[in-house]
């Protein structure tokens, strides 16, 4: 994943905060959500869901920490979005991301006018579009093991991962940060390359799920051949 840590001079503060506020009010809408579902009233029980959306969010952040410098203020690194969702759903994976994206932005003193930006690009739009995927996946595949690790898993994580990534590619292209021209072709092989190692993590993460705790998937698929 691209992602900014700095603002742009060319874009006045009005404009950052603007974009934060509203940004706030989705992740605000999850936090409603869940507290519509009961998930902080039974917070103080010990439950699968709440022990995998702590042990996730750490995860995640240490997976953002984690990251490769490409230009002055632009940086690389996995997301986890899809592994995320597959594990607890729409609302979980955007509370979650959004303390990973506060925790690893306070660590590396990055300027917290950037951060709806960076949610909306690194975590709202892969968000959505694992939904999307996953979702009609689901309905279309039948509940096979073997189907879910390497379609779900791999295929759906890396076409999430590198639809993402060329998502944030054609943005900063629009703000001036990158220009798309023949001698930066980086950029697209980058996706690619960043497309496979999100895929191969979680594939790899699924698969031990899927087989060993199928429960702690999200839609609490019963696999037909188990």
């Amino acid at each position: 994943m691209f992602i900014l840590v700095q603002p742009l001079n060319s874009y006045s503060a009005d404009a950052w905060w603007f974009i934060n506020i509203t940004v706030l009010m989705v992740v605000l809408v999850f936090v409603f959500w869940l507290f519509k579902q009961g998930f902080f009233s039974k917070f103080k029980e010990s439950s699968d869901q709440h022990n995998i959306w702590l042990s996730t969010t750490f995860a995640l952040s240490i997976i953002w920490l984690m990251r490769a410098q490409l230009l002055d203020n632009l940086y690389l690194h996995f997301i986890g979005v899809s592994l995320a969702y597959l594990l607890l759903g729409v609302p979980l994976t955007g509370l979650a991301l959004a303390i990973v994206l506060v925790f690893t932005n306070v660590t590396r003193h990055i300027a917290f006018e950037i951060w709806g930006a960076q949610y909306a690009l690194s975590v709202l739009f892969p968000l959505l579009l694992s939904y999307v995927l996953h979702s009609t996946l689901a309905r279309q595949l039948p509940k096979r093991v073997f189907t879910f690790i390497f379609i779900h898993g791999f295929f759906a994580t890396a076409a999430v991962m590198v639809s993402t990534v060329a998502f944030n590619l054609l943005v900063l292209n629009q703000l001036g940060i990158i220009f798309l021209d023949v001698g930066n072709g980086i950029f697209w092989i980058g996706s690619i390359l960043l497309g496979w190692g999100e895929a191969f993590m979680t594939g790899m993460i699924i698969t031990l799920v899927a087989v060993y705790r199928p429960q702690w998937l999200q839609h609490r698929i019963q696999f037909q051949d188990v």
